[in-house]
């Protein structure tokens, strides 16, 4: 296990998107330090070597899961042989509008008909067609019945033939025994639930699967061959007369279709405002996004301080002084390298005015960190205070009503008091410590609407990473480099991976027994959180917290039964999951941890059904948000009293919809969370003292191993070129140990 005094690569990130979005200007400042020219050769070098390994390992894996050219590359540009091989390949599962896209039903290799049509005209495209694509409304007599099990993707490449690298052979089997006790802890914890539910289980249970329904939209592509639009179906039988019609762009093969046949997801930041003994919820940005879209771009929100308050001393050396005194931050949430919505707001729950900030593209200039932090201004005479901020997910699916699923930040009232009224807020130092850490924090969000191979994601993880290394290599052929710079650049070349959800993602289908009997119908929603918080003695710790905001999976080619059961299952591999890797320190808390302690006789389970009163013997806070699910009509499976977990005491149940089997754990927060703190040999005071950089560079080190490791797992069944990554890597890294050990860094 490693050392708990290792600073997290979790805490980079925020500063990192900081660093990037801020601009020097607004404060004086010293001369910037330059990085020495002996220092910035050996980087330049060990650089392009990890350049040249990373594309070398981008060609050497295989594209048929995730590039359209890959397969009219492998069948040829023959239409009728791209429609057999659509047929094929892909299997066809009930939901209604576009999901996954092209490029998603290639992942996982099934989809509805809009989806698996939008691949065929993506093939067809690339075979230089005109394009546009049909639909209709089918009588529910003509839907075709569901073909059978989904079709597999392609199975990995064998292992190359070499030499064992000790090092990769190390950390190859901790992957394993890291997978061997998760699926192990996943049947455990499975079997324990399924008896805790027997007998509880709706008659029907798992029914709100496949309905016709629907099947009965069918699409189908239509092709420009000798002047006349020739049909392409997927659907066996005669193809009927259009309703209507929409064209395939030429260029990039979009279709602009109406955003009732799409699947969205809006991601907004919403703050409360408490005054006068009333809260209100204020928002602060918003963005609509569709999964087929976003697919493997990084989405992320970082927030971060950008005012103190009068008086303070930005070049203070107290962290916790230095974080309870801002007074004002900055979200920004970047989809890929751009910036889609960026807005501020202050501790009296106040907008303000859009800050002069923006995202350069890879291969751009990085802003620095100086003017972050404005001169600090009075405080508010106002009473109103900033009492909570959320994560709101609004999930939008043709044919269903929307659905909101609100993710906390941080709140200083809790659900109980806020259900009773608050007369007067007067935040404490502590409480202000609170909300500036949950406000330092930088939140990656996986939008997933399909399963994605593991080649999708060991290239994607290697093309972000290339991209970043590609803008930094740029930086250093300036005439001046700023080692702040680089170190922001190379933190943010680790965050573009997102490889912890990524890792969710893959492990969650693994470790479920039943895995492969599990469908996506609609979007998943995780997120992975990392920055400060107060531990559990009162110092500032680097937390990292997964949360899985929607986890809903269809089962499709199972009776009712058997389907409540898979997800069930799943749902369990899902919690699990958090726990494992949340943090490679140590196993994370969450609800398999006290489903631990149950087995073990430390503490009892009571089932409890939907509308029953939570247990008095858990505090205020948890018996509302426990209440919250119950009266939602979940069933929840619920330790008789809170059990200490990394020194403190927690609570986490798990909730289950014994309709549709739908399972999740949930903790004491409200978050379906698992949670790590880490103590940290230094203090966090370079969070707000950005003008001097403080450690960065040393921090970027410790990232950069981070970065190894998920790309030697990414690869732990040694594919091609992944020895020679891993060798350029390690080079790289201990190139950034050199600059980082310059006298300006301590």
């Amino acid at each position: 296990m490693r050392a708990k005094s290792l600073i997290p690569r979790c805490l980079l990130l925020v500063i990192a998107a900081a660093a990037a979005l801020s601009p020097r200007a607004g404060v004086a400042e010293e001369a910037a330090p330059v990085l020495p020219a002996a220092e910035r050769e050996a980087l330049g070098k060990s650089i392009d070597a990890a350049l040249a390994s990373l594309s070398a390992a981008q060609d050497a894996i295989p594209r048929e899961t995730f590039e359209p050219g890959a397969i009219v590359g492998a069948v040829g540009r023959d239409p009728a042989k791209l429609l057999d091989w659509v047929r094929a390949n892909t299997t066809a599962i009930p939901y209604r509008g576009a999901l996954r896209g092209a490029r998603g039903v290639l992942l996982d290799r099934m989809g509805n008909s809009l989806d698996r049509s939008l691949l065929l005209a993506e093939l067809l495209r690339l075979s230089g067609r005109k394009l546009r694509l049909a639909r209709v409304t089918l009588d529910p007599s003509a839907v075709p019945p569901l073909a059978g099990p989904a079709a597999k993707a392609p199975a990995a490449p064998a292992p190359a033939e070499g030499a064992a690298d000790p090092e990769l052979e190390k950390l190859a089997l901790a992957v394993k025994a890291r997978a061997d006790e998760a699926s192990r802890r996943v049947a455990e914890d499975g079997k324990d639930l399924l008896a805790a539910v027997a007998g509880k289980l709706a008659p029907g249970a798992g029914a709100a699967g496949p309905s016709a329904e629907e099947s009965r939209d069918d699409w189908w592509v239509q092709a420009e061959i000798d002047g006349k639009w020739v049909d392409f179906s997927l659907r066996d039988g005669p193809v009927p007369r259009p309703a209507a019609t929409f064209d395939v762009a030429a260029k990039d093969g979009a279709v602009r279709l109406p955003p009732a046949d799409c699947h969205e997801v809006e991601v907004a930041v919403v703050i409360e405002r408490w005054a006068g003994g009333r809260t209100r919820d204020v928002p602060v940005l918003r963005k609509t996004l569709r999964p087929s879209d976003v697919l493997g771009r990084p989405i992320a929100l970082a927030t971060y301080p950008t005012r103190l308050a009068a008086g303070t001393d930005p070049e203070g050396k107290d962290a916790i002084a230095l974080m309870s005194a801002a007074t004002e931050w900055t979200s920004v949430l970047t989809v890929g390298s751009s910036a889609v919505a960026i807005k501020g707001f202050s501790d009296t729950g106040d907008l303000v005015g859009k800050p002069s900030l923006g995202l350069e593209p890879a291969g751009g200039a990085m802003g620095g960190f100086g003017g972050m932090l404005g001169g600090g201004e009075g405080p508010s005479k106002s009473d109103a205070v900033l009492t909570a901020a959320w994560l709101d997910f609004t999930v939008r699916a043709p044919g269903r009503e929307p659905r909101s699923f609100r993710r906390e930040i941080f709140d200083l009232l809790g659900p109980a008091a806020r259900a009773t009224g608050i007369p007067k807020v007067a935040p404490d130092d502590a409480a202000r410590l609170r909300r500036a850490c949950a406000l330092s924090t930088r939140i990656d969000v996986l939008a997933l609407p399909c399963q994605p191979s593991e080649a999708f994601v060991k290239w994607q993880a290697a093309a972000n990473l290339r991209a970043n290394l590609t803008a930094l290599r740029a930086d250093l052929g300036k005439d001046v480099v700023d080692p702040r710079d680089v170190a922001a650049r190379l933190l943010l070349a680790v965050g573009s991976m997102q490889g912890p959800l990524y890792d969710w993602a893959l492990s969650r289908k693994e470790w479920n027994p039943r895995g492969g009997e599990v469908a996506l119908t609609g979007l998943n929603l995780v997120d992975f959180r990392t920055g400060p918080a107060v531990g559990a003695d009162g110092t500032l710790v680097g937390r990292t917290v997964f949360d899985v905001a929607v986890n809903e999976v269809a089962v499709p080619f199972a009776a009712p039964p058997a389907a409540a059961e898979v997800r069930l299952l799943q749902g369990v591999a899902d919690t699990v999951a958090e726990g494992a890797l949340a943090s490679a320190w140590a196993e994370a808390q969450n609800t398999s941890q006290v489903a631990a302690l149950a087995r073990e006789g430390m503490v009892g389970w009571r089932l409890l059904s939907a509308g029953e009163s939570p247990p008095e013997s858990l505090d205020a806070d948890t018996r509302a948000r426990l209440a919250r699910d119950l009266s939602a009509g979940f069933a929840a499976l619920v330790p008789e009293r809170a059990v200490d977990l990394g020194g403190r005491p927690r609570t986490g149940w798990w909730r289950i919809d014994l309709v549709t089997g739908s399972t999740i754990g949930v903790m004491d927060s409200g978050l379906n969370e698992a949670a790590e703190d880490v103590l940290m040999r230094q203090v966090l005071h370079w969070m707000l003292r950005l003008q001097r950089g403080g450690t960065l560079l040393s921090f970027a080190r410790i990232a950069q191993m981070d970065l190894v490791q998920f790309l030697v797992y990414m690869g732990y069944r040694h594919g091609p070129g992944m020895r020679a990554t891993y060798v350029a890597l390690v080079a790289l890294r201990e190139s950034i140990q050199a600059v980082s050990n310059l006298p300006y860094f301590h």
